[in-house]
């Protein structure tokens, strides 16, 4: 078994003060516009934080009340992926982080060559008072893909303390898909979906979920990862599911977090099961990866007094094939049968 160990150190403050430096908000009763560099937190587009936060460029309006109705939209046309720190056009961000494979399986050639202007999003969310909180959300990434989200969240029990969530996404080809050459498109499919739930139990100051992801397999689902995390309730750090068609994924997670006078303590434990396509099936195997368990865990210290804004972090996980046998080293090198610890520091102001 492959062992890794590494000591990150993220320093994120030139980043956020040159947002927060240009970035102007302008408030009106219930409404909200924002506009300049920004880091916003959405389903398929948010602020993954390593090695840089994602931020945007463009415009950003957000309408909320206490109760009930809320809605969202956006115009970006930069993106200083979590890759670079650097704006940059929509299409260049796509292929900062792995390109994979093709559909033929050679390696993917839309790095630096995917034609994207912008992208506009919108949102639409309801919260009704039984505890109901519906959420649509479109994103339109010019020349490449429009990707449909909904979500539906339910709190149940005499003191709301069960969470039942599902979630619904369908991709469509825009355009050329980025390129108007074969060969060097990042959006090769006409569509694609898939869908989940979870089920959550609050016990004191912990949480236990159990939650469930089906990939359909008409098509590879593409959530650029220069972008943020993926949305879907099965998601572990370094573990994706995206680029992949026929996918499906089991998870349970644990999460607890002690707030104390002079710090605050956040652990976390998952254990996930990816059935993935076979890795030499192209067509459906973007990054080549095998089926796989996944077992992590984490301990954060965040001091509040005198070291406020630094945070120290172990993280620890280890991946293990979980299907066929796999010969091929290519396909296990940093993807499975691997331990991987790190040490995280982080000041952030």
């Amino acid at each position: 078994m492959n062992r890794t160990f590494g000591i990150v150190v993220e320093c994120l403050v030139l980043l956020n003060s040159v947002c927060q430096s240009c970035t102007s908000d302008f408030n009106f009763d219930s409404h909200l516009i924002r506009i300049g560099r920004f880091i916003e937190d959405t389903p398929t587009i948010n602020g993954e934080g390593w090695p840089f936060p994602n931020a945007l460029k463009g415009l950003w309006y957000k309408y909320k009340t206490i109760e009930g109705f809320n809605a969202e939209a956006a115009f970006i046309d930069r993106i200083a992926s979590r890759f670079s720190g650097e704006f940059e056009n929509v299409g260049n961000t796509i292929g900062a982080g792995g390109i994979g494979v093709g559909t033929d399986g050679t390696n993917s050639q839309y790095r630096n060559v995917t034609k994207s202007d912008y992208v506009a999003i919108a949102k639409l969310g309801y919260r009704f008072s039984g505890g109901l909180d519906l959420a649509l959300w479109n994103y339109y990434a010019d020349n490449i893909s429009n990707t449909i989200f909904t979500e539906a969240k339910f709190d149940v029990g005499t003191e709301k303390d069960w969470h039942i969530s599902g979630q619904f996404i369908y991709q469509s080809k825009v355009g050329d898909g980025g390129n108007n050459s074969a060969a060097l498109q990042y959006f090769t499919d006409e569509s694609a979906s898939g869908f989940g739930f979870m089920v959550k139990k609050d016990i004191s100051k912990s949480a236990v979920s159990l939650a469930f992801t089906r990939i359909s397999d008409q098509g590879r689902l593409l959530l650029p990862r220069e972008w943020g995390k993926e949305p879907f309730y099965t998601f572990q750090r370094r573990t994706r599911v995206e680029g992949f068609s026929n996918v499906t994924a089991v998870a349970l997670k644990w999460e607890s977090s002690f707030d104390k006078e002079n710090y605050k303590l956040n652990m976390f434990s998952s254990l996930g099961y990816h059935n993935l396509p076979d890795p030499a099936d192209a067509p459906k195997s973007k990054y080549q990866v095998p089926s796989t368990a996944h077992l992590d865990g984490s301990i954060k210290y965040s001091p509040k007094s005198k070291l406020f804004g630094f945070s120290a972090e172990l993280y620890v996980a280890g991946r293990f094939l979980a299907g066929e046998t796999v010969t091929n080293s290519a396909y296990l090198i940093n993807r499975a049968d691997f331990f991987h610890s790190d040490l995280i520091l982080s000041y952030i102001f």
